[in-house]
């Protein structure tokens, strides 16, 4: 339900994540209304802007989470209802250079415009995101209508709830997929109907067990063990077609329902249950990983397999031992072996007769894949659950484009006791962290940057005409700014300025934009900037600086899944190496 749970763990990344919240608010809660066209800043494109604002500040709104909504009417930047066309036009150009609006909220072009709607931070489940999201989505379309403007919207909830439709969705063929090849499959080795039904029942019934033991134990699904239905089905399908086929032969021989099926359990019983055994312990090592996720993962598919077993040596004896084992024997006249198997016995033959061939085939390609896949890079990005006729997704595109990303990563600033918040050495160094991140010491493996367009409490202080006042301190800068005459009516809404200053905590922020570009290209570009804000603290003696946010904390726990999964993988061969010798002595 979370997306943060997905990467949890104990250690001073999340632990750093998890406090960023506190202080700042969380970075995930934010539905982006997108609004596009050349006539945002006309009397049209006031009225849609406004018409968004109401409706999410409206009661429904509230009732349904929807706490705050961020536009350039915050920052005095949209015009009254019946202002001249000079007027628009003025303010348009003000937006264009205003430090809190270009890049932030504006496009450079002034062809898209952000609006931020911030859902409740208890808000977490997908229960609660999805009707808050949708009614973001229908406040938008019926301001934007009739106005020439297209609107949309995009951000971490609007994705969240695509992502859970999408999962849900393919959850749900794959489990129809699987199902069909199931009994396509069975179709061909048995034939009869009965048969495919006695090879089938068992493995539904797995997953159905599963899923009911994990929800009792207040499991949840997610991105990561959403795969596990379709494990849990193929596991228990292959056992029970091992079982069957032990069955439909010793009655070809001759044997009696019950004595058939005796005769399979006393022959095949303890092998299925080893494989069990062992895939449960492969699937059992990811206990050792570090993140909480692939934990998870591990032990849901760990109890899945044993699940699976047991309803496999419940079920098809039990089948096979009724009537419907009558019609498991093929008739007289019947091929006994269908084409399926006859040709799978000739490809297998191929081995027998050129056994040393195949052996150095064999070899030369593993070696080869094993090389290819310690190539392999770990990847992740936000939209990749999406389709990409997926809204949100082409809407999180063109924002990339036109803003260099939705997203943010942030650098927290702890300050020395007895710095002021409006003194020369917290601004030099805010300073400093805006050159980094608008220069070109951070570039990606083409060579474009990709932090972009910086934001903190320094926005703010740029945005107040210089000569107006000293800035002997913030608190008494932001007393007198609404008072400004800049552009009209200038505020500064304190819950903005809290997203980028606390002085009780002696912390700021400065927030970044990214892309959703992938893992890959961007955390070299992470472990570059913690060298950056290493050599400012050495700069800035007495200043602490730590690159966090979610993205970037995911970054890194993808990296860590990958190698977790590569450990557990080694832990589970040795392990069953050594249960399987202790088998076979």
């Amino acid at each position: 339900d979370t997306p943060r749970n997905l990467f949890a763990a104990q250690d001073d990344d999340f632990k750093q994540l998890e406090r960023l919240f506190e202080d700042f608010g969380s970075d995930d809660n934010d539905c982006v209304v997108v609004l596009e066209g050349d006539n945002i800043y006309s009397p049209q494109g006031a009225e849609a802007i406004r018409s968004i604002i109401a409706g999410i500040r409206a009661q429904r709104a509230r009732d349904l989470g929807l706490i705050s909504v961020q536009s350039v009417a915050d920052i005095g930047l949209l015009p009254p209802e019946g202002a001249s066309p000079e007027v628009f036009a003025r303010q348009r150009q003000e937006a264009l250079k205003h430090p809190l609006v270009a890049g932030q909220l504006l496009s450079r072009d002034g062809k898209m415009m952000l609006i931020f709607a911030r859902i409740r931070s208890d808000y977490d489940v997908i229960k609660k995101v999805e009707p808050a999201v949708n009614e973001v989505r229908r406040i938008t379309a019926e301001a934007v209508q009739g106005t020439g403007l297209r609107g949309s919207v995009t951000g971490i909830p609007t994705l969240r709830a695509e992502v859970i439709q999408s999962l849900r969705a393919t959850q749900l063929n794959y489990t129809i997929l699987g199902t069909a090849i199931a009994f396509i499959a069975g179709v061909l080795v048995f034939r009869r109907p009965t048969a495919v039904l006695i090879v089938s029942m068992p493995a539904f019934v797995s997953v159905f067990w599963t899923l009911g033991l994990l929800g009792l134990m207040g499991e949840k699904l997610n991105v990561v063990n959403s795969v596990m239905p379709s494990l849990i089905l193929v596991i228990a399908f292959t056992d029970a077609v091992h079982l069957l086929v032990h069955i439909r032969k010793s009655r070809a021989e001759g044997m009696e329902r019950l004595e058939a099926v005796q005769s399979a359990i006393r022959h095949l019983g303890l092998a299925c249950m080893m494989t069990s055994f062992t895939t449960a312990i492969g699937f059992g090592s990811l206990m050792v990983a570090r993140v909480q996720t692939v934990q998870g993962l591990g032990i849901d598919c760990a109890i899945g397999a044993m699940v699976g077993f047991v309803a496999t040596l419940m079920l098809v004896p039990l089948l096979a031992s009724t009537r419907l084992g009558d019609n498991l024997v093929l008739r007289k006249g019947e091929e006994q072996e269908p084409l399926a198997v006859r040709w799978m016995a000739h490809m297998l033959a191929i081995s027998g007769r050129w056994p040393r061939t195949v052996a150095l085939l064999g070899s030369v390609a593993t070696v080869y894949c094993c090389y290819v896949a310690m190539g392999l890079k770990p990847d992740n990005r936000l939209t990749e659950t999406l389709p990409t006729g997926s809204p949100s997704y082409q809407t999180m595109e063109r924002c990339d484009e036109a803003f260099g990303g939705v997203l943010l990563v942030h650098t927290v600033v702890d300050w020395p006791e007895g710095t002021k918040i409006g003194s020369p050495e917290l601004l030099a160094l805010h300073q400093d962290l805006h050159n980094l991140y608008s220069g070109n010491e951070l570039l990606g493996s083409k060579g474009q940057p990709l932090l972009v367009s910086p934001i903190s409490y320094l926005n703010f202080l740029q945005a107040i005409p210089r000569g107006r006042i000293k800035l002997e301190s913030l608190a008494r800068v932001i007393a007198v700014y609404k008072d400004l005459p800049l552009v009209g009516p200038l505020t500064v809404p304190p819950a903005v300025l809290g997203r980028f200053i606390r002085e009780d905590l002696r912390r700021s922020l400065v927030s970044i934009h990214i892309r959703d570009i992938g893992v890959q290209e961007y955390q070299p570009v992470f472990d570059k900037a913690r060298i950056k804000l290493a050599e400012l603290e050495q700069k800035h003696p007495g200043f602490k600086l730590r690159l966090t946010g979610t993205p970037v904390v995911a970054s890194y726990k993808v990296r860590e899944m990958i190698e977790d999964l590569a450990s557990s993988l080694m832990l589970a061969g040795l392990i069953i190496f050594i249960t399987m010798a202790i088998a076979f002595r």
